[in-house]
């Protein structure tokens, strides 16, 4: 029996090395690199010269932006490249602002703990965006890597990319610790991808943290494909809305599994906040149909403080693979209830001035989409909102008697509406708009509309 070795060649890394950067579509070269003005924003999109990358880190600019995703260059020799980039980072000086993409490099949790080095004492960044996703830097190359950032008092704005690493509930449990340890109370806003990294219901360990931080200011927390519980995902969002110091929060929890019933008691925890204006939810592909996303249209009226909402609740549809999970009873809704559209529902008690609302693929029909009209209608501080209703197979006559009912609120000003792949009728729809008023901007996808014979001025935008 003959050894085989099933290392790679030199050719075949090669070849390997060639195949990933023809898919990229830009090559800047290194000479045009080394030209750019010293002292700007300068952006390395996909360069094949690294050294030259390297040499533009140690330079005197405060503020870069590099891209080295998918650059299996940074891997070889031991990941000398990469130590080389840490090394060059730890000895500037001068950046103050500083974009690192190293996605897709197999780094491990020794190059963290090299970026870490570069980092944990720098003395002039204040602004940093790492993006490490799909790499293996593991449970303890993430805690090696936050303990080092939440202990630079310098930042002010983080912004890190872990998305498909594989974490684990041991890796949610060193993020949480790391934050909680965290000596920086400079760090107003923070971005956390923890999407796709296998954290399951120790997520809520982060976002207990998280919400009791008093410095921030905005945060995005981003754990999407996390396989999250609809009891998980509550106690999630009960967290960030303890929150009093948080004006900005982005909480993505899309591709999870709330379902049915776990969709309203998200959006009903941050009723009683006061404190974020802008709130942002998505909860897209979560496994819901039409009484769980019905519902959340009650839950509109009760925000009392809220400047702009953005819900994403895009493609629920049930998981025909899957049974129903058992029902926690404060959130159980009998089987046979459809909730009744409010009769005369009403948003005089609320702030609400900017709404996006997606309900893209949902085929929620006319009954769930027109228990939002109905709210929307009667809103006596909305003046811009953005309505997806695509893909939600809805029949000409529908789409009017909607429209009609939102353009009857007297103080909405901007109306955008995705029309596309349900059935139109463009002279129904255009006459709707021509007899209202009020409107100053409207936009209409997947309708041709004509508003040559409406009165007053109006920006028009059909696609």
């Amino acid at each position: 029996k003959t050894e085989t070795s099933y290392e790679p060649t030199q050719d075949r890394k090669e070849q390997e090395r060639e195949r990933k950067m023809a898919a990229l579509p830009v090559v800047i070269p290194s000479q045009r690199i080394r030209q750019c003005i010293e002292g700007i924003g300068l952006t390395i999109a996909c360069t094949q010269d690294v050294p030259a990358a390297i040499r533009l880190l140690a330079g005197a600019h405060t503020s870069l932006s590099i891209d080295l995703s998918l650059h299996s260059v940074l891997g070889e020799n031991g990941f000398l490249a990469f130590t080389q980039l840490s090394e060059a980072l730890r000895r500037n000086t001068s950046l103050t602002s500083l974009s690192l993409k190293v996605s897709f490099n197999d780094l491990r949790a020794a190059q963290m703990e090299e970026l870490a080095s570069a980092l944990m004492h720098h003395p002039t960044i204040t602004t940093l965006s790492l993006s490490l996703a799909s790499n293996r830097i593991g449970a303890k190359g993430a805690k090696v890597l936050l303990d080092a950032l939440t202990s630079n008092s310098v930042l002010t704005s983080l912004a890190v990319s872990l998305y498909g690493n594989r974490l684990g509930k041991k890796g949610a449990r060193n993020v949480a610790q790391s934050f909680s340890d965290s000596s920086n109370t400079n760090l107003q806003s923070l971005l956390l991808d923890l999407g796709k990294t296998e954290l399951g219901s120790e997520s809520v360990l982060i976002a207990e943290v998280l919400g009791r931080n008093a410095s921030l200011k905005s945060l995005s927390l981003m754990l999407a494909a996390n396989q999250l519980q609809p009891v998980d995902a509550h106690r999630i969002a009960l967290a960030l809305a303890a929150s009093t110091s948080l004006h900005s929060l982005y909480a993505d929890l899309a591709q999870n599994r709330l379902a049915e019933h776990g969709m309203k008691p998200v959006l009903d925890a941050f009723v009683s906040n006061t404190s974020i204006s802008h709130l942002h939810l998505n909860l897209a592909m979560n496994y819901a149909h039409s009484v769980g996303i019905q519902q959340l249209a009650e839950s509109l009226p009760q925000f009392s403080s809220l400047d702009c909402l953005h819900v994403h609740l895009g493609f629920n549809t049930p998981d025909p693979r899957s049974t129903e999970t058992e029902v926690p009873a404060e959130m159980k809704v009998p089987a046979d209830h459809l909730p009744p559209l409010p009769s005369s529902p009403t948003m005089e008690n609320t702030t609400l001035r900017l709404l996006k609302l997606f309900l893209t693929g949902n085929k929620c029909g006319p009954h769930g989409i027109k228990a939002f009209v109905n709210v929307l209608s009667r809103s006596t501080s909305l003046t811009t909102l953005n309505l997806s209703l695509q893909r939600n197979e809805l029949l000409e006559e529908q789409v009017t008697n909607l429209v009609e009912d939102l353009t009857g609120n007297p103080v909405l000003r901007s109306l955008v509406l995705n029309l596309r792949e349900n059935k139109t009728c463009p002279e129904m729809l255009s006459e709707v708009l021509c007899r209202n008023g009020t409107l100053t901007d409207v936009s209409i996808e997947g309708c041709q509309v004509d508003l040559s014979s409406r009165t007053g001025p109006i920006t028009k935008a059909c696609r």
